[in-house]
């Protein structure tokens, strides 16, 4: 660091921590209501925000990256979804829905197409946006599903 950008730096610092506190205040406040909501994604790709926002991933559709499930492991999905009430599979925009799409018609669940990083949906330009979009549209899903 140059030593005589170091003021300014810091200031630059504090602002961003500040302005992300405030947003993850927010989006925790978006949803807080469905703490505990039980959902099933396409890869393991959610925990971290899982666990931040308290939610339930309790299993994935494709458990070996590359492989496809087979019927066997999209049978014992429908049931396990439907004795657990999951009503919401997370799914990446890049990756195939065929297996998301048969679950969702045999068990009245939704697929919800969320940005896993940066770039990766038209919305999420940066880190703020990415988990602006992502909040907002798990919250709109959620709320639907519990209708």
């Amino acid at each position: 660091m140059a030593p005589s950008s170091k003021e300014r730096i810091g200031e630059q610092r504090a602002a961003y921590l500040a302005g992300f506190a405030r947003s993850l205040a927010r989006w925790e406040d978006v949803l807080a209501p469905y703490r505990g909501a039980k959902l099933i994604a396409y890869h393991n790709t959610w925990p971290y925000f899982a666990r931040c926002f308290r939610l339930d991933i309790i299993d994935v559709i494709e458990s070996k990256e590359g492989i496809a499930p087979s019927p066997a492991r999209l049978a014992k999905l429908a049931s396990t979804m439907r004795a657990q009430g999951v009503r919401v599979i997370l799914h990446e925009p890049f990756e195939p829905d065929d297996a998301s799409l048969l679950l969702a018609r045999h068990t009245g669940a939704s697929v919800l197409k969320l940005a896993p990083s940066v770039g990766s949906a038209p919305e999420a330009v940066d880190y703020a946006s990415l988990f602006d979009h992502d909040v907002a549209a798990l919250a709109t899903a959620l709320s639907a599903s519990s209708n």
